[in-house]
């Protein structure tokens, strides 16, 4: 279980702009982004976020800027769930992971 996740009593609000903070196995930041609170449960937070950074590879995938990322961060799950569109708005991965 997560406990990066709000208690669901203190969810952010639909709309709200949240910070997104990716941490390696170690609990070492590897990445900070912001993110729009699309959808929330009492487990979960659902999040859209534009890819900024410079272009690079994830694994097969090429992450370009522009690239929109639809989060759902769970904390009753080892998992999350993304779906990546590309800056055209094509499908270009959607991937249950621990990244």
């Amino acid at each position: 279980m997560s406990k990066n996740l709000p208690a669901s009593q203190d969810r952010p609000a639909l709309g709200e702009t949240i910070q997104v903070y990716k941490l390696d196995a170690d609990g070492t930041e590897k990445l900070r982004y912001p993110g729009k609170v699309l959808h929330t449960t009492p487990s979960s937070i659902t999040l859209e976020a534009i890819f900024d950074l410079d272009d690079r590879a994830l694994g097969d995938l090429q992450l370009q800027r522009g690239d929109l990322f639809i989060e759902t961060h769970y904390d009753d799950r080892w998992y999350n769930v993304f779906q990546i569109r590309d800056g055209q708005g094509a499908p270009a991965c959607c991937n249950p992971s621990l990244f």
